[in-house]
């Protein structure tokens, strides 16, 4: 955690380009980091690329479907009609889950555009240990039905989050209550 926080200062997510946030040789990517790099705080293995709002494509002649694309890139429509527009608006987003997960206001996060389970695991890594590092939907339903949340596909991950902290026993870390749970 220290690594990435020391890597990836506000600073320096101010400062990110679109290269520095995604692309496919580029091993200190924000993105390789929240995925890759630090994967024993919370997995977000699995989906597509398109979690990261913006990527840049293996094959750039295969264009998804249900996306917006470029010569090189994809991303989520709601982001924009070309890849500046659409980084500009992630980043944004990013700008923001990190703001909201320093002071704490995780139910804000709720409504941002980015994919949950990477939008969870860049709150997690911002939050001071006040979230558990577990991002998966399904998984979070069952451990909040588990504890008595009634949920249904409406039910916000910062509700289950919630749920899970309020039961997080004093003597463990958010690191063995994840392993334990």
């Amino acid at each position: 955690l220290d690594e990435f926080l020391n890597r990836w200062t506000i600073d320096n997510v101010n400062k990110m380009t679109l290269q520095d946030y995604v692309g496919l040789r580029n091993k200190d990517t924000f993105c390789q980091w929240v995925e890759t790099k630090t994967r024993n705080l919370g997995s977000i293995k699995g989906l597509t690329s398109i979690k990261f709002g913006i990527y840049e494509r293996n094959d750039p002649t295969k264009k998804p479907k249900n996306y917006k694309n470029d010569d090189k890139y994809s991303w989520l429509r709601d982001y924009g009609n070309n890849r500046n527009e659409a980084f500009k608006n992630v980043k944004s987003d990013i700008q923001k889950i990190i703001r909201l997960s320093e002071l704490g206001k995780f139910s804000d996060i709720d409504n941002i555009l980015l994919p949950d389970l990477f939008k969870w695991k860049i709150a997690f890594l911002y939050s001071n240990e006040r979230l558990i590092p577990i991002y998966k939907r399904d998984v979070l339903i069952k451990i909040s039905n588990h504890y008595g949340l009634s949920t249904n596909r409406n039910t916000s991950i910062s509700e289950m989050q919630d749920v899970m902290i309020q039961n997080k026993p004093a003597n463990l870390n958010v690191y063995e209550f994840m392993r334990q749970l």
